[in-house]
């Protein structure tokens, strides 16, 4: 009987154990939705040429909410100082994508993006402080007010003075963006973006940040489409690509193949590469963009200033506005049109052309006549980037973020 009972008894203690298990698995006690009973945390050493760094400030950022912030420049979450040992430790912190980042007072950087998991003690080992650059400059966006300027791809923002300065003590050493952000309501509000190469320990000063109001983006590629960001205006703008001399070819051959997240500035970009015939004396390659529509060819550019682009590659590119003056030579001699020659960079630049800047190609039919930007701008039919190389030369191009500036709406209105 006793036999009996006892095995009754560890009946009951499995079943209530299994209960209890059950009751454990399908509820989760470490929530941390609420803040509460978060044991996660990161670790880690700062050093610099070998030696450990003392009383160097480290910020912990959360990776998901700092772009809203970097205004406000609440962009820590928690900042701690190294120790005598370089050490720093960051506790009781939510799962999730962080950065920690840490510049030093000799203008030295670090910046590196970690994932905390649940109940987990991340050990970054050691961080190795990169000689960094510095940056200043001013903001000029006629009546708006500036409120920060940041760099691309960090968690970099810089406060902004009364009089537009700006200045960033320590940044990467490398390529870097440097964006204007503005308080407007203005839709047509553009904000630039400026292109630098920093070498360790260089300190570029005077950069100027320009942001102007009166302007229409042709195209900024991120819809997939070979129309441009005008077509809904005209009907009939896209992009085409062209090539003279038996042999030349630009890839990929189908242009909306091009239009490729991969390596691009921000989204999507347009990104060829020219292969230029060898069998041909004066190959050439281009893509352009067509701006008129079906009943008007033409379009007035009497009121534009410049126009903006980010472009990056390799080798000579020209960019041309194709106009109506050009057109009515014979086939033979529609060359050149009024542009300008730029060297391309293996890096995303802001290329900024002034009408002033643009010229009729040497040698061209249009220089020997003396015709000038002033004979042409009120029938421009084409946006073109391409290149006259050596025969059997290939020229890497990308486009991005290509505006108007001074056209509005009106001057595609039929």
């Amino acid at each position: 009987m006793k036999k009996i009972e006892r095995m009754l008894k560890s009946v009951c203690y499995l079943f209530v154990i299994s209960v209890f298990m059950i009751y454990c698995s399908s509820v989760d006690l470490t929530d941390t939705s609420s803040g509460s009973e978060v044991t996660n945390g990161i670790m880690g050493k700062v050093v610099s040429a070998g030696a450990n760094k003392a009383g160097v400030q480290v910020f912990l950022i959360r990776s998901d909410s700092w772009e809203k912030d970097v205004i406000s420049n609440q962009i820590s979450i928690d900042s701690i100082e190294t120790g005598s040992d370089g050490k720093f430790r960051f506790t009781d912190i939510q799962t999730g994508e962080y950065t920690v980042l840490s510049i030093s007072d000799d203008s030295s950087f670090i910046e590196q993006d970690i994932t905390v998991d649940l109940k987990s003690m991340v050990d970054l080992d050691i961080l190795e402080l990169t000689p960094s650059a510095s940056v200043s400059g001013k903001v000029r966006g006629d009546s708006f007010t500036p409120t920060a300027v940041r760099i691309k791809n960090t968690h970099l923002n810089s406060p902004i003075a009364e009089d537009g300065s700006f200045r960033f003590i320590s940044v990467p050493s490398d390529e870097v963006q440097l964006y204007a952000e503005f308080s407007s309501e203005e839709k047509n509000l553009i904000t630039y973006a400026r292109g630098l190469f920093l070498h360790p320990g260089s300190n570029i000063e005077n950069v100027e940040l320009k942001v102007i109001s009166d302007g229409i983006m042709l195209d900024d590629f991120n819809d997939g489409i070979i129309r441009s960001n005008l077509d809904w205006l005209t009907g009939s703008s896209y992009w085409y690509a062209y090539t003279e001399g038996e042999g030349s070819v630009i890839e990929p051959e189908n242009l909306e193949n091009a239009l490729s997240e991969e390596n691009a500035y921000e989204g999507r970009s347009l990104s060829v590469r020219f292969i230029l015939s060898d069998s041909t004396e004066i190959p050439y390659a281009s893509v352009g963009c067509r701006l008129g529509n079906q009943d008007r060819e033409y379009v007035d550019f009497s009121d534009l200033k410049a126009i903006s682009f980010m472009m990056r590659g390799t080798g000579t590119v020209r960019m041309n506005l194709i106009t109506a003056l050009v057109d009515k030579n014979e086939q033979s001699t529609r060359r050149g049109d009024f542009g300008v020659v730029l060297e391309a960079q293996d890096w995303w630049q802001l290329y900024t052309i002034g009408v002033e800047e643009l010229m009729p190609e040497p040698d061209s039919r249009i220089e020997e006549e003396g015709k000038t930007w002033q004979d042409a701008k009120d029938s421009v039919r084409a946006i073109v980037f391409g290149s006259w190389a050596e025969p059997g030369s290939e020229i890497e191009l990308g486009l991005d973020n290509i505006f108007l500036i001074g056209i509005d709406q009106s001057h595609f209105a039929d």
